[in-house]
């Protein structure tokens, strides 16, 4: 869907608008899942006030894609509450369900819970999408494309992103709608609900079994011999403090059963435990996301605005 959000003009000068319509939407958060929210936000805004046509041919919105999105979003609804995970009213409904929905460090980890495994670190040879908002725009014709990825990296202020599809051309990999997510929301969210016994390797064990790099320095491995692994799959593994290593896995193991719990009975309340552990999550992805100094954006938790669901009928 968000490949049709977004039109694709073929001129140069209507390209670099679309990308300049899309900075404004990102609000610098390094972020294409933003980008998509902010314009639908802006677009319910134009259709309330009666000018939705002119707003998406200024900022080369499909009309028609955002009509999609309504009337999927009602039956995502519909399903959600006939499923027991949406509640009427009290405890469990729509308001109390979006709490933290004002808090861009936990939709992000919630995103980055329903796209794994699609990660990428910023180091590697995969591409941002030309149509993505974190790639650089070029300020003359001098600027080639890899000089821009390079400057484009070097500004990312934490190592991972996540992304809706990657996309290969010859030898090269895209990564299509991207998203920069802290390491803490990736160790806490990414990966299978039930980690192996294995996930956490004391730092004399980790030596031993050769997580140490090739490339590593004497001064490196020194301070490297001190930390422990903390393991997510065969691919995504942290080097940390023995103790910040203990603390993740004790939190990732509360809030995955805790999850699993509310698939199981949603319609069970909320025990004072349970909300302390939401809590304590959202205060660590808050104060990482401020640690690393990222954008919160204010009003991304806003309810969509009723339609009447016939008008949203695309013929």
């Amino acid at each position: 869907m968000h490949k049709l959000q977004f039109l694709l003009p073929s001129q140069p000068a209507q390209k670099r608008a679309v990308a300049m319509a899309k900075r404004k939407f990102a609000s610098e958060t390094y972020s294409d899942h933003m980008v998509l929210l902010r314009a639908f936000q802006a677009w319910q805004k134009a259709k309330v006030e009666g000018h939705e046509r002119v707003f998406c041919s200024r900022n080369f919105i499909s009309h028609a894609t955002m009509e999609m999105i309504v009337g999927m979003r009602s039956q995502l609804l519909g399903q959600l509450r006939a499923s027991g995970f949406i509640r009427p009213r009290g405890n469990g409904d729509i308001r109390d369900l979006n709490t933290n929905s004002e808090i861009w460090a936990v939709i992000k980890a919630a995103l980055c819970a329903g796209t794994y495994p699609n990660l990428i670190q910023k180091e590697s040879k995969v591409k941002f999408h030309h149509s993505s908002v974190l790639n650089k725009l070029p300020v003359s014709a001098k600027h080639s494309v890899a000089a821009l990825h390079k400057q484009t990296i070097s500004e990312l202020r934490c190592d991972w992103l996540f992304y809706e599809e990657m996309m290969r051309t010859s030898s090269i990999a895209h990564a299509h709608c991207n998203t920069l997510v802290t390491p803490i929301a990736v160790a806490l969210f990414a990966g299978p609900a039930r980690l192996p016994l294995d996930a956490l390797h004391e730092p004399d064990q980790a030596r031993l079994e050769g997580y140490m790099e090739e490339g590593d320095s004497e001064d490196d491995s020194k301070f490297d011999n001190q930390k422990a692994m903390f393991k997510i799959d065969d691919w995504i593994s942290f080097r940390v403090e023995p103790e910040i290593a203990r603390l993740v896995l004790q939190l990732r193991q509360k809030w995955h059963a805790l999850f699993l719990k509310r698939m199981h009975a949603p319609l069970k309340a909320y025990t004072q435990a349970d909300e302390a552990v939401i809590r304590t999550i959202a205060g660590v992805l808050v104060a990482e996301d401020q640690a690393l100094n990222l954008q919160q954006p204010i009003g991304i938790g806003q309810r969509p605005r009723p339609f009447n669901i016939r008008l949203c009928v695309i013929t």
